[in-house]
């Protein structure tokens, strides 16, 4: 049975498991990117004061196409900051 299964994830014979660890790598690289930028920006937040002037609601609008299909385009929450160099941020 030991034999079955190590001979089954070789990665020559049976690239699922590959694709399987590309997969993965891939995702938890992307969570900790967007987790070192989420950082990154509250860290911009409290060095320039900034304060929020605004939210707007995402929303989720159904488009047609040529063929008749229906699709939806989802646009997240914006939050604007005004910060104390005099620029608004809008995220």
């Amino acid at each position: 049975m030991r034999k079955f299964i190590v001979d089954s994830m070789n990665f020559e014979t049976n690239p699922i498991y590959l694709i399987i660890l590309i997969t993965v790598i891939m995702t938890f690289s992307f969570l900790y990117l967007m987790n070192k930028e989420k950082e990154e920006w509250n860290k911009f937040i409290i060095t320039n004061e900034c304060k929020v002037i605004g939210v707007i609601k995402g929303n989720m609008i159904p488009v047609s196409n040529l063929n008749g299909s229906i699709n939806f385009v989802i646009e997240p929450d914006k939050t604007s900051y005004l910060c104390n160099n005099g620029i608004t941020y809008t995220r």
